[in-house]
């Protein structure tokens, strides 16, 4: 329910509805995928790609020559994924006037390590056309990387100097298990850390997914045991657990992962199955009038809309075949590391403050709203203009230009009026090391996007859009919490702008016809067209709790949530509304989206 996660496909992590995103499934998304199709992934010098004064993709030159065997490669993935026939693609043509994003290109990464032609996802946006791809591949110099244990032994000295005020003893004891018992302790991510706290300042009401399916004919209960069995042992996410910590701002929470971790199958209702910090996951068979469903159920800390369909196809091949061969594992440390060091946190906070020019926002006191009264509005199918034309001509991203009508039509509904927007982003954020498509793990944050006056026509904007996003997706840039930004510079982020993608298992052909997760049900209850205000069940204790972490509760604002998903072929828009009452009325949610809907409808 939570806005701007990169989520595949279009669920809900309401327990209610039992989502969501940008993606993610809903993850997000929650990505939802990212996490958010943005152009997420790139360093500022890809800009040289951007036209110097507004960011939009420079007019694709005509490309001359003979085809390289290579060219011709990376000319079929772009065609394969964009659905643009061969013959129409130029050697000069950019990946944006493809009509494609950073979520398609981390497919496009992939189909090409097939064909033995390695870029990152951040090369690819980096480097847009084929040509530039091409001339990165010729120039590349293979430089002999450290060896694994060097790497490994850096990450391990990294993590452990991040974690060297916590006790390890008293944090095995207060997860319930002995020391021996632990295979890894880390601090969470920066998107983890909001996921937790959030989970905890709403008593459990948000960042708890119910994902649902309805069950294909009978199940072979003793295969479906010891393959989720197998996924467990597989897959260190599902052995994790979570404990809020203090004594450094930079930590403020950590991931146990447990060297064994019991988590059979549970048979009962998935609405009555209880997931928390210390047992955030579990697989659940229902039968429910005679008709059988599988829920998995786990708190949002644990996954993104990428790594959830990871885990969904892990189980179904292990369902199928327990003999299987799975994609070799790769490490989250790793990931985790990154953002760690104290050069990485400078550089950071050099960014945010420069991007986000420091309030007297610091000195003033939020007060948490009313969250046991929910405005929900769904509309579906809202007719738009042409935005994928749009998009193409204009040489930006669908995303940036559904950003830049927000903006506009969140200023026309506010007031006073504002010099600018700032809008929570959820960016997938999984092109800093080479194959992380395949990371079973969440890599997804949510960054503050600043969006200025939109005075100017909403292409003009949308290119603003798209240049920032490249700024804020760095790698030195991308890591920082939403708590890092508001300590450094004042600024909270008060609505989050979720881009969907409905890029499901099924669609993408990797989930078998009688597969355990073929019928979404989850989905079914999203889609259902609303405008009501709802009231919230919630956990009093973890509320209780939440306002205890000084530091999270004064950054982390009760937000409102907004869902985009393209429809019809981009010709229509699933868009929703999701907020507090005391926050957003209902009658306020419906014209901010009645006034979104009428800024697309312009688009030709």
């Amino acid at each position: 329910y939570v806005a701007a996660r990169v989520f595949v496909q279009y669920l809900k992590s309401r327990p209610e509805d039992n989502r969501d995103v940008g993606g993610e499934v809903m993850v997000t998304t929650r990505e939802g995928v990212a996490l958010c199709g943005l152009p997420a992934f790139v360093d500022e010098s890809s800009t040289a790609a951007m036209g110097a004064s507004n960011g939009v993709a420079k007019a694709p030159k005509r490309g001359g020559g003979e085809w390289t065997a290579t060219e011709l490669v990376i000319r079929r993935v772009l065609s394969q994924v964009s659905k643009t026939p061969e013959g129409e693609i130029e050697k000069g043509h950019s990946i944006f006037h493809l009509g494609l994003d950073s979520i398609s290109v981390i497919k496009v990464s992939s189909l090409l390590r097939r064909e033995d032609i390695r870029l990152t996802v951040g090369e690819i946006m980096k480097n847009s056309s084929i040509h530039e791809m091409a001339a990165l591949l010729a120039q590349r110099v293979d430089d002999t990387p450290a060896s694994t244990e060097t790497q490994t032994r850096d990450v391990d000295a990294v993590i452990a100097a991040s974690i060297k005020h916590i006790d390890k003893a008293a944090l095995a004891k207060d997860v319930g298990v002995k020391e021996a018992d632990v295979e890894d302790v880390m601090p969470v991510s920066a998107g983890q850390l909001y996921m937790l706290s959030r989970w905890e300042q709403t008593g459990g009401a948000q960042f708890e997914a119910n994902f649902q399916y309805k069950l294909p004919g009978t199940i072979d209960q003793d295969r479906l045991e010891r393959a989720w069995e197998a996924l467990t042992k597989r897959h260190a996410i599902l052995r994790t657990v979570f404990k809020l910590v203090e004594g450094d701002e930079r930590v403020r929470a950590v991931q146990v992962v447990l060297r064994e971790k019991s988590n059979p199958v549970k048979y009962g209702k998935a609405s009555e199955t209880v997931v928390e910090m210390l047992d955030p996951v579990a697989l659940v068979v229902e039968d429910a009038g005679g008709e059988k469903t599988i829920s998995l159920r786990l708190l949002h800390a644990l996954y993104d809309g990428i790594s959830l369909q990871l885990l969904i196809r892990d189980l179904e091949t292990l369902y199928s075949d327990a003999e299987s061969a799975l994609s070799p594992q790769l490490s989250f440390k790793d990931f985790i590391a990154r953002d760690l060091d104290e050069e990485s946190r400078k550089s950071q906070k050099t960014f945010w403050k420069s991007y986000l020019p420091p309030t007297q926002e610091l000195d003033r006191v939020h007060e948490t709203p009313d969250l046991s009264r929910r405005v929900e509005t769904f509309k579906p199918r809202v007719p738009i203009g042409d935005i994928t034309t749009a998009a193409r001509k204009a040489g930006v991203t669908v995303d940036a230009l559904l950003l830049a009508a927000f903006s506009k039509a969140y200023e026309m509904t506010n007031q006073p009026a504002r010099d600018e927007t700032l809008v929570g982003l959820y960016l997938a954020n999984r092109s800093a090391m080479t194959d992380l498509s395949e990371l079973v793990a969440p890599t997804l944050n949510l960054v503050p996007l600043r969006i200025q006056s939109a005075q100017g026509g909403l292409e003009e904007v949308a290119a603003g859009v798209q240049r920032d996003l490249m700024r804020l997706s760095e790698v030195g840039h991308v890591g920082a919490s939403l708590a890092d930004v508001w300590r450094w510079t004042g600024r909270r982020v008060e609505v989050f702008v979720n881009v969907l993608k409905s890029t499901s298992s099924e669609a993408t052909g990797d989930v078998k016809a009688d597969g355990l997760f073929k019928e979404s049900l989850s989905e079914v209850d999203m889609l259902r067209p609303r405008a009501e205000v709802v009231d919230v069940v919630s956990d009093q204790s973890l509320r209780d709790g939440f306002k205890e972490r000084e530091g999270l509760r004064e950054a982390y604002l009760a937000s409102v949530d907004v869902e985009l998903r393209l429809v019809d072929g981009g010709r229509a828009l699933d868009v929703g509304l999701f907020a507090p009452e005391e926050v957003v009325g209902l009658e306020m949610g419906e014209q901010l989206l009645e006034v979104l809907g009428e800024v697309l409808s312009q688009l030709e």
